[in-house]
């Protein structure tokens, strides 16, 4: 019996008194590649910050690995790539990869060995010493992703993980997903059909009532 990851149960969530996530339930088991789908506006962005603790649920409950999301043990169970890749400027691809270890009280030289590893298995270690601005959107992508892995996730999250790159990219992060799905559970929200139907091994749909699977 595959194990659960994420459970999320009877999420509620709303802005000035308008309902948008509304009794919400998800499940995703490990190795499960996920694609979150649905029109713009619907909430699959509000789940996905409300999983990522960047939105805060009126009601129900969101846990991973069993850890609920008041533990303060729950963030570094999970990883998150932003659609517009959120790297700091002014750090090198290294130091960018680097931070979530450096900030969760890693040791400088067990951080670097890390993240050298990371950027090595996605291809970038040559652009190490490179700023983000030196990068191409495919390039940001991986540092982003290998950032998103320093703390070893048990689930995986990108927002819109296609829309800054060329295809040949798509094909590149879609071969990435499908690796790191080996090693833990990956969630998806976008608006790529395509991609999803490729990369995913279940689609969910949500509507103005609920997830439709």
């Amino acid at each position: 019996m595959a194990k659960r990851v994420l459970q999320v149960n009877k999420v509620f969530k709303s802005y000035n008194n308008v309902a948008v996530l509304k009794n919400l339930s998800l499940t995703i088991e490990e190795n499960e590649i996920v694609s979150l789908m649905g029109p713009s506006g619907i909430g699959k962005s509000t789940l996905l910050r409300s999983i990522n603790k960047l939105e805060t649920i009126d009601d129900g409950d969101i846990s991973i690995d069993g850890i609920k999301v008041s533990d303060n043990k729950y963030q570094k169970q999970l990883g998150l790539v932003f659609q517009n890749f959120n790297l700091f400027p002014h750090l090198t691809v290294l130091e960018n990869c680097m931070q979530p270890a450096i900030i969760n009280g890693i040791s400088k030289v067990e951080a670097q060995n890390k993240a050298i590893a990371l950027l090595k298995k996605l291809k970038i270690a040559d652009k190490k010493n490179a700023y983000p601005k030196q990068l191409s959107g495919g390039q940001k992508q991986r540092l982003s992703i290998a950032r998103a892995c320093m703390l070893a996730p048990k689930l995986l999250c990108f927002d819109e993980p296609t829309s800054a790159l060329d295809s040949k990219s798509i094909e590149d992060v879609k071969g990435i997903i499908k690796e790191l799905s080996q090693e833990m559970a990956i969630l998806i929200v976008t608006h790529d059909e395509k991609f999803a139907e490729e990369v995913s091994s279940r689609l969910i749909r949500m509507d103005e009532k609920g997830l439709v699977k």
